[in-house]
């Protein structure tokens, strides 16, 4: 199959890209560079424009025709066109977090379309029924255990780490505590940090003081591209 990911939330469609097509798919990933901080789309080799803004929009629309399922990662606005100029598309819509926290959810887009997906498990509040669940997928590729150091760490705003750099500075330490309060909100699901972190051998503490040792099986790569087959109707 052809897939087009729309736009990159903290690597997620790049992740979801390497692995599908380990599967045999062609897949692309497509994202402005100027929102590319961190360097997701660098690391994983995926397109970046020079333009974002309406002209973005326009060239992810023009492009879509190309291919047979269409993934927005939370352009929802993207993917409502994309459904209605090209029907017989499959187009799914993946909401991470802010993008339902803070904006207003776009009934009209989540019926329009094939199929909703989710990040975390508290977004399902925001969405209808149907929407589905996919766990956060992690590199275990990039991620893996090695050596690491002692002490614990928390996420700190506004620290500029780029994507290829991460294992190796969270490496530094044994623990990471995933304690989040956004926009006034305690999170209570583990962050993609998190995960990252228990790819690597880290322990976790959660906002319930819990230790999580383990990075589950559900998180695996080859397995949240199984997963994503099954919601896009694809045979095995």
């Amino acid at each position: 199959m052809k897939i087009l990911h729309i736009w990159d939330q903290a690597g997620v469609s790049c992740i979801m890209a390497k692995y599908q097509r380990k599967l045999g798919h062609e897949v692309q990933v497509i994202k402005p560079e100027q929102n590319d901080q961190y360097g997701f789309l660098t690391y994983y080799n995926e397109t970046h424009t020079d333009f974002g803004g309406t002209y973005f929009d326009d060239f992810a629309v023009e492009l879509a025709y190309r291919f047979d399922i269409i993934h927005c990662h939370s352009v929802h606005e993207i993917a409502t066109t994309i459904k209605t100029l090209y029907p017989n598309k499959k187009v799914f819509i993946h909401y991470h977090g802010s993008d339902l926290r803070t904006n207003p959810v776009n009934e009209y887009a989540n019926n329009l379309v094939d199929g909703v997906f989710y990040a975390t498990k508290d977004l399902a509040k925001y969405l209808p029924k149907r929407a589905t669940y996919i766990p956060t997928i992690v590199d275990t590729e990039l991620f893996y255990p090695k050596g690491i150091g002692s002490g614990s760490f928390i996420r700190i705003p506004g620290l500029m780490c780029k994507y290829k750099d991460t294992p190796d500075f969270y490496r530094r330490f044994d623990t990471f505590i995933d304690n989040r309060v956004v926009l006034g909100q305690q999170m209570t699901e583990l962050s993609k940090m998190a995960y990252e972190c228990l790819a690597l051998g880290l322990k976790v503490i959660d906002w319930k003081n819990d230790t999580h040792a383990i990075l589950g099986k559900e998180h695996w790569p080859e397995e949240v591209v199984k997963l994503l087959d099954k919601y896009y109707g694809i045979s095995p």
